[in-house]
């Protein structure tokens, strides 16, 4: 009876050493969301989702969240964590040991949060570049024929002149020129995959 009694005291001492690792475990969940969909979240540099994100992260004293898409400014926070309430019962309780235990592995942390709401603006510099870009893309693949036929005669015509001088004209026309007989090469004589490699040279 004793020797059951003995076990008992030390299976309660065993369950209450690690409470708040066994009650809560080292993962608590985390929303994050932003006023434009598909944005990426990172925790700690590690990447998660993408907005709306709803999931679980590892507990930490610490985390720091990155948002961020292409045409938008990156947005970073950093929050400290709370002591998790568990670590209090832990402790309360007598198990010590535990609360060393969940110290160590994160377990004790917990960011008391609802849903983080990151209110990205529009970078006005990459919009202008989606609207060249685009404008490139509709002139190369409107103009395509005539464009590979000069690119072809190797005689730079009236169109890749145009091409240069209204999108590319910091860059020196040779070398551009020889650019795009490059890019039409690979694109395999496919006016989309043209246009859009040719509007990648765009910066």
């Amino acid at each position: 009876m004793k020797k059951l009694g003995l076990s008992l005291v030390l299976l309660s001492i065993f369950l209450l050493q690690s409470c708040a690792t066994i009650l809560r475990g080292d993962e608590q969940v985390l929303n994050v969301n932003a006023n434009v969909e598909g944005a990426k979240v990172y925790v700690n540099n590690r990447l998660v989702g993408e907005t709306p994100f709803s999931g679980k992260i590892k507990k930490e004293k610490s985390i720091n969240i990155k948002v961020t898409k292409e045409g938008y400014s990156t947005l970073t926070r950093t929050y400290e964590a709370d002591i998790d309430s568990v670590f209090w019962v832990n402790i309360l309780s007598g198990g010590v040991t535990g609360s060393t235990t969940d110290y160590a592995n994160g377990s004790m942390w917990k960011v008391n949060e609802g849903t983080i709401y990151f209110n990205l603006k529009n970078s006005k510099k990459t919009s202008l570049n989606f609207e060249k870009k685009a404008k490139i893309k509709h002139f190369v693949m409107t103009n395509f024929e005539n464009l590979t036929n000069e690119l072809a005669r190797k005689d730079g015509g009236s169109y890749v002149k145009s091409l240069h001088g209204e999108f590319f004209s910091k860059l020196d026309k040779k070398k551009f020129s020889a650019q795009l007989v490059d890019i039409f090469k690979s694109s395999r004589s496919d006016a989309i995959v043209f246009g859009e490699k040719v509007a990648k040279l765009y910066k």
